[in-house]
C-alpha cells in the first residue's frame, strides 16, 4: 500500500473498514462503496454504484502525480476522548 497511489475497495459488505483506514494513512486516494463516518473523509471517495466508482477512478488516474498525504482517521487521543464522553 505504501507504494500505491490509489486504493480500490469494491466490497459490497464491510463490517468495519479497517483496510480503508490503513490505505488512507499510507497516503492512498481511496475509492469505496463504504464510508468511514457520516462526515466526508479526506482522500476517500464513497460511491453509490459501479458507474460512480469507474468515474472516480478515471478522474484520479487522469490527475498528475500528487503529493502523498497521510490521513489519520482516528488517533488514540481522539478515540479516548470519544469513549470518555460516553461515560462522563
Amino acid at each position: 500500500m505504501n507504494d500505491a497511489r490509489i486504493f480500490l475497495h469494491p466490497s459490497t459488505y464491510e463490517g468495519n473498514a479497517t483496510v480503508l483506514i490503513e490505505a488512507l494513512y499510507a497516503g492512498c486516494q481511496a475509492v469505496s462503496f463504504h464510508g468511514l463516518s457520516r462526515a466526508p473523509v479526506e482522500n476517500l471517495r464513497v460511491c453509490e454504484n459501479e458507474e460512480q466508482m469507474l468515474e472516480a477512478l478515471r478522474h484520479l488516474l487522469e490527475q498528475p502525480a500528487w503529493l502523498i498525504k497521510r490521513v489519520l482517521f482516528n488517533s488514540m487521543e481522539g478515540t479516548a476522548r470519544k469513549i470518555i464522553r460516553l461515560y462522563f
